[in-house]
Order: C-alpha cells, then sequence, then structure tokens
C-alpha cells in the first residue's frame, strides 16, 4: 500500500532516534485489536459502496517517464553491469562519463572542475546547476565541447551567485547499462519471478498502475467519502503524534524541539508548526476513521498471526518486540488494519 506514509520506515527511525525513552503513548485511543477506544467509526462515516468506486482511465495512464523512474530505482537497488558507448550520440536519459573545467568571465575558479578523474551523469535524473546536461544531448563522446550556464541568485557559494559561466567540458563515453535476460534472471527472479526483459517491463508498467490506482483511491477516499465530525480526541492525538515524531528528530540532532522547529521547520513554536498542518492532521484522522468503519463493517480481526506473518514478510523475522516496546501492539495493529483495509478496497475496485 503506497498511500499510508512509510510505517516500517518510520516505526524503525523513531525507534533508532529513542522513542522508548517518550511519555507520549502511541496505543493510548486504541483498544487491543486496533479499533477506536469508546469511538465507533461508523457512527461518523457515511456508508458508501467501497467495492464500486470509478476509476477512470486517465487515472491509470503510465508514462514513460514513471517507467524510467522505476527502473532507475530498481537499477540502483541491483546495478547491472556497464559498457563503455562512443559511437552514437548522447540522447536524454543516458548516463555519461565527462571531464569538465569551469571558467567565469574567462577565470577557472575553486570547485568547478573534475580534476581530469571523470564524473559519471545521468541526463534528466543528476541534479546540476541550468540546463547543463540537457546541453550534452546530440553531442558523440570523443568531442569537447563548451557549455555556457548561469548560476542560479540563491547558489551556495555567494561569488558565484548570477554568474555566467563557461564550462569546456569532455565527453569520455557514454556508461551504457547490459540490461538482458541474463541480468533479470540472476538479479530479479528470486525477488519477483522475473526472468526476461520483457517480463520485467510489463511488471514495472504493473507495479506502476497498482500504485496509480492507489493514489486515485486514496484522493477519492479522503476528498469524496462525507465524515460528519472527527472527535476531538483522534485530531488531538494526530497533534501530539506529529510532536512526538519531531522531538525524537530533535534528540537525535541533540537540540531541544523549540529549536528544531525554528531551525529545521521554519515555525516560532510548537502551536505554529501545529497550525500549518491542521489539515494535514485532519486528514490523517479522517482517512483512519474511514478505514476503521470499513473494518468495523466486514467485522476484520487482525489475529497476532497475521500481525507476525506481517513482519515476517516486510522484515523477515516474526520478532517485532523492538517497535512494539515503544508502540504497544494496539498502535500496531490499528496502522496496520489500515494498511490492509486500504489493500482490500483496491483490491476490489
Amino acid at each position: 500500500m503506497k498511500k499510508i506514509i512509510s510505517l516500517l520506515t518510520t516505526l524503525f527511525l523513531l525507534t533508532a532516534c529513542g522513542s522508548k525513552e517518550a511519555t507520549f503513548d502511541y496505543s493510548s485511543v486504541f483498544d487491543e485489536n486496533g479499533f477506536f477506544k469508546n469511538i465507533t467509526a461508523s457512527d461518523y462515516v457515511e456508508d458508501y459502496d467501497y467495492e464500486n468506486i470509478d476509476i477512470p482511465d486517465t487515472a491509470l495512464q503510465v508514462s514513460e517517464e514513471n517507467v524510467r523512474k522505476s527502473l532507475e530505482t530498481l537499477f540502483t537497488y541491483f546495478p547491472p553491469e556497464t559498457k563503455e558507448i562512443t559511437n552514437r550520440k548522447i540522447v536524454d536519459g543516458d548516463t555519461v562519463n565527462i571531464d569538465y573545467v569551469g571558467s567565469v568571465d574567462g577565470v577557472e575558479f575553486e570547485g568547478g572542475s573534475t580534476g581530469g578523474k571523470g564524473t559519471a551523469v545521468t541526463i534528466g535524473v543528476t541534479s546540476y546547476i541550468d540546463d547543463f546536461l540537457q546541453q550534452l544531448i546530440g553531442h558523440t563522446p570523443g568531442s569537447t565541447i563548451d557549455i555556457h550556464v548561469t548560476f542560479p541568485q540563491n547558489y551556495q557559494e555567494q561569488s558565484l551567485q548570477g554568474k555566467d559561466a563557461v564550462f569546456v567540458t569532455t565527453l569520455n563515453f557514454i556508461q551504457d547499462r547490459v540490461v538482458d535476460d541474463a541480468y533479470v534472471t540472476k538479479n530479479l527472479k528470486s525477488i519477483y519471478g522475473w526472468t526476461t526483459v520483457q517480463e520485467m517491463n510489463a511488471g514495472i508498467k504493473a507495479e506502476i498502475v497498482e500504485t496509480l490506482k492507489q493514489d486515485y483511491l486514496y484522493g477519492f477516499i479522503t476528498k469524496n467519502i462525507k465524515v460528519e465530525s472527527i472527535p476531538e480526541a483522534l485530531i488531538k492525538y494526530q497533534e501530539d503524534s506529529m510532536i512526538k515524531f519531531y522531538e525524537a528528530y530533535a534528540l537525535e540532532y541533540e537540540v531541544t524541539l523549540e529549536e528544531f522547529i525554528k531551525t529545521y521547520l521554519n515555525h516560532d513554536s510548537v502551536e505554529a508548526l501545529i497550525e500549518s498542518q491542521k489539515d494535514y492532521n485532519y486528514e490523517n484522522a479522517k482517512f483512519s476513521m474511514i478505514m476503521i468503519a470499513v473494518a468495523e463493517k466486514e467485522a476484520f480481526n487482525l489475529t497476532d498471526a497475521m500481525l507476525n506473518a506481517y513482519f515476517l514478510e516486510q522484515t523477515g523475522s516474526e520478532d517485532y518486540s523492538s517497535v512494539e516496546s515503544v508502540y504497544g501492539k494496539p498502535y500496531l495493529k490499528h496502522i496496520i488494519m489500515n494498511e490492509m483495509i486500504f489493500d482490500l478496497i483496491s483490491s476490489k475496485n
């Protein structure tokens, strides 16, 4: 489930940051089964046909950019072997090894050169100033070109802010990935079951379609399903949970919460932060109410065995004692039940 904030990442991050010392009780508003204490969500949420939500075809269109980004992420985890290409022109999306020497008004500046060591950049992915990388397109490795750019006004080096620069750039080679059936079988078969490039591409597109579907469903549910009201206790819980999240970061940074909020979040006070996140906290509480209303309707029961299986699938171990000691089992059951109910809705549409 894509839209619920990365559950395990957040849980383990806060555990590592020392949330064990927290006085905030993450399980305070949930019963032992993960439902709300003394609140029946169905009393607040309108009854709706969650099995027949109309998803327009336009919401599920997969773009080449979607596929490229997904493949880039995949290749980060499973790097293919590469070969050096020098006999064709550079195109958008290529990874190119280059050397450059930069100058402003004819004077070279510190940090503006690769020193002849070469550096790999990917057009459309790597972040360089202005349109530096786009100017590589159409040229062939082995050539040296002048790239003209303008440093942004807010560039970190004040002496270069707003300045026009020329980078004499040598195109060494295109770094082409070797992505063939052998690569797919070796790296992806055990995880995804793919053995060919064709299967990999089809699988990537299917995953993107599922993500687009879930994005649409999340937006539809939070915008169109009517909730009569959100109990104040749940709004307060969302606010306290958010503050505890940032307290953990402040502890990690060895500053006070107030200092962290002012320095890293650009708010003058805790109250200002809460006000700025008012809509976000309301949406989180609303989404949770809607999911639990469905769980009540379905008489959903997240058993300990299901909880064990969830953590085994996600982490490779049934031992979740470290996070349970921080959050409590009611909280874990609640947030995982939200995820499972959303997946249930997605599977029916």
